[in-house]
């Protein structure tokens, strides 16, 4: 009950991944994700608290009338849902963290509200088959928790610097050396790159990245520099298209034509099939 409720939560992180998607470039936004997690971190340190205890004391007798496998799945889904005061930290955090990886390409993080799940349940039932060996409670358990609010406290950090770089206007590389973006300069160029492409008949790959987005930051740090991908793309010509902020209209218009759905993508344009968006 407890993996599946976090499942739930990561395929509706899923559904509204391009809402995400579109945030990301919001510094508003960034700035309230590193907020969320400052204040997770300080409930992690005891600085305040988080206490969702009492909606689980109000809603646990009603589904404790029942004995079965039922109950029991019930059971473990609202303990999930409720996690208490001493996880609940942990629960906002992964599933805003979640979230945003998806937002950035990364559809692994589905998993990580359901890892989170099977972690927090997988010590049931060794107990109850019997398992009396486990740690006894102890400083250990704070030392443990501070560790968990080291984490969330640097990504809190990490988010914010993000906020900040957003409203100094800096898109890094992409955006090119003066460090501004516009919309409309991005679809100007990609439409005189496909002319002249077309004129020459030459493929074109199509880059669709973003400086806020960390899985086409890795893909331009590991894989694209690389020799053998270098060989083949010297072959044709290249285009990256910074998306800073896909609710620009013009980028809108180009990122919907090309059906682009998340960052980064890679579209090939063979020379006879680079008529643009018109």
């Amino acid at each position: 009950g407890m993996a599946l409720a976090y499942g739930g939560l990561g395929i509706v992180a899923v559904l509204t991944g391009a809402t995400f998607g579109s945030l990301n470039a919001s510094a508003a936004f960034n700035a309230g994700i590193s907020i969320l997690f400052l204040v997770m971190a300080l409930a992690m340190f005891d600085v305040i608290h988080v206490d969702f205890s009492r909606l689980q004391t109000r809603f646990s007798p009603r589904l404790t009338r029942n004995v079965g496998a039922l109950v029991a799945f019930l059971m473990g889904a609202l303990a999930a849902l409720l996690a208490g005061a001493c996880v609940a930290p942990i629960v906002i955090s992964v599933l805003v963290w979640s979230g945003k990886l998806l937002a950035e390409g990364n559809r692994a993080a589905v998993f990580l509200p359901l890892l989170l799940g099977i972690g927090m349940g997988a010590p049931w039932p060794l107990m109850g088959a019997g398992i009396a060996r486990a740690p006894r409670p102890g400083r250990w358990m704070v030392w443990l928790r501070n560790l968990l609010g080291v984490g969330i406290l640097m990504l809190g950090f990490y988010y914010g610097h993000v906020a900040v770089s957003l409203l100094r206007g800096g898109a890094g590389e992409r955006a090119g050396a003066e460090g501004t973006w516009r919309a409309e300069d991005e679809v100007r160029h990609l439409a005189e790159v496909l002319a002249r492409a077309a004129e020459n008949s030459r493929p074109v790959l199509l880059d669709f990245g973003a400086s806020w987005c960390k899985a086409c930051a890795a893909m331009d740090r590991t894989i694209l520099p690389s020799r053998r991908v270098r060989e083949v793309l010297n072959q044709i010509v290249v285009l990256k298209i910074a998306v800073e902020d896909p609710n620009q209209p013009e980028m809108r218009r180009v990122l919907e034509y090309y059906d682009v759905r998340g960052f980064p993508t890679f579209i090939l344009l063979k020379p006879q099939a680079q008529p643009g968006v018109g």
